[in-house]
């Protein structure tokens, strides 16, 4: 046992003289082994529990809608005001966090069905709009459009 506590020691990198040094134990300021067992037991005792009890405050948390306690008195301080306080509540938090406002913003605005604007064309004076072209569907069409065209030159 007292092999294993040296390797303990050396391998956590602290030297037994710097222990003997301190408290002129090579223990620490455990008196033997034995007593250093004890205490690593009662430790390990300890710890187990603390274990098993994070686990089952895991599991109802999961299972309750993973409402922690803490959250779960909140809801229901919430739930107890009005609905002109709640709404309020929920405003200023809203306002005050500057994350949340902006993602509501961006939302709002991508939800937002803007119609296309005109096609516009530049000139020296400003901008115009563009007439859509007109196309022909028949040999008629084109042969009148062409006439047009034509003429006028």
């Amino acid at each position: 046992m007292e092999e294993n506590l040296e390797q303990l020691v050396e391998g956590a990198g602290i030297a037994q003289k710097d222990l003997h040094e301190e408290t002129g134990s090579k223990y620490g300021k455990f008196k033997d082994a034995d007593s250093l067992y004890t205490a690593y037991n009662n430790l390990e005792s300890e710890y187990t529990k603390k274990c098993q009890a994070y686990s089952a405050l895991k599991k109802e948390y999961e299972e309750n809608g993973r409402i922690s306690p803490e959250e779960k008195e909140k809801k229901d301080e919430v739930l107890a005001l009005s609905r002109e306080e709640r709404e309020k509540l929920l405003s200023e938090y809203i306002l005050n966090n500057a994350q949340l406002k902006d993602k509501l913003i961006a939302r709002y605005f991508d939800d937002l069905i803007l119609p296309s604007a005109p096609r516009l064309i530049s000139s020296e004076r400003g901008s115009s709009v563009v007439s859509p072209v007109s196309k022909p569907r028949t040999l008629d069409e084109a042969e009148s459009i062409v006439k047009d065209i034509l003429s006028k030159s």
